[in-house]
């Protein structure tokens, strides 16, 4: 409902958004709307242009009926999915535990002397660097060898393993019962028999259970 004392005159009527205009003289018109000077001018101006506040008012409700429900806002978190106190609660819970973590952080001199913070800027560590490789150069090539070691009894034959080339060959043992053949076979069960019926110490009752291989 309209009020006298919500809006300043003179003002344009032709606001509503030409969407809502049927045809193109409709929204010709529109533009061209002079300026309303009076309450009884607007109130007739909207009573002229009821059908087009009727389309307003339909297009608003075919936005508003697309609109996501509060479900679908807080799956795509736009919507907290928490209370203001839950949340609260989760924020008091974090920064205790950084808290925590920002009092177990090792302090400056801590980390200088873990040589973490360099005291010396890179163009002296890359100088400190240059001089030990020169230095261990220098120490390497007065190292003396092996046999200079040997020689002066330094290195023992039990501290020094020499390492040579030997040929690739099979190391499994053999499996001579694997080539046997049939006459062997035979020879080894006619021994085994004549074992057991002559040297075999057995009991007189219980010979019966004596199990002899076929020939």
């Amino acid at each position: 409902m309209f009020r006298p004392g919500m809006i300043k005159f003179p003002i344009h009527v032709g606001s509503v958004s030409a969407d809502y205009v049927s045809s193109d003289e409709e929204e010709i018109s529109l533009k061209t709307d002079p300026l309303i000077q009076t309450t009884e001018e607007l109130i007739a101006h909207r009573k002229k242009r009821k059908h087009l506040w009727e389309l307003r008012t339909e297009h608003l409700s075919t936005f508003l009926s697309r609109r996501p429900s509060k479900d679908d806002l807080i799956a795509r978190n736009v919507f907290p999915s928490m209370s203001i106190e839950e949340r609260m609660r989760t924020r008091q819970a974090i920064e205790a535990i950084l808290d925590k973590r920002l009092l177990r952080r090792p302090t400056w001199n801590e980390l200088k002397e873990k040589n973490i913070i360099h005291q010396l800027s890179e163009e002296k560590r890359r100088e400190q660097r240059e001089e030990m490789k020169r230095m261990l150069n220098r120490k390497l090539s007065y190292r003396p060898t092996v046999e200079e070691l040997k020689e002066r009894k330094i290195i023992r034959f039990n501290d020094y393993v020499e390492v040579t080339d030997a040929d690739h060959y099979d190391r499994k043992a053999d499996k001579p019962w694997t080539k046997l053949t049939a006459r062997d076979k035979a020879d080894i069960r006619k021994e085994l028999n004549d074992f057991k019926a002559t040297e075999m110490a057995v009991h007189q009752e219980s010979r019966h259970f004596t199990r002899y291989h076929k020939p």
